[in-house]
């Protein structure tokens, strides 16, 4: 297991946070998650793509990688895109 060390995991949430906002700030059709839920689940699919990349090498926790942290910044805007397409699917029903 890697050593657990801030500067990847800030630079993760900190990626999430700004793939969120991006996502969020996209002009969309309805629906739209609040800036709250979209930071909020940006931050969690970036830690989740965080952890992939280092799975498959792309860097790691301990120190930052600017490779993880692209991954971490891709993954916050899709999880942001894919709650739009959850919230628009249960609106339409």
């Amino acid at each position: 297991m890697p050593e657990l060390g801030m500067a990847g995991l800030l630079a993760w949430l900190g990626a999430g946070l700004v793939g969120g906002a991006l996502a969020r700030a996209l002009p969309r059709p309805e629906p739209r998650a609040g800036w709250g839920a979209a930071l909020a689940v940006g931050a969690l699919g970036a830690l989740a793509a965080g952890m992939g990349a280092t799975a498959l090498g792309f860097g790691g926790i301990a120190a930052f990688s600017a490779g993880a942290t692209l991954v971490a910044l891709l993954g916050g805007a899709l999880a942001v895109h894919l709650l739009r397409l959850a919230l628009g699917a249960r609106r339409r029903t």
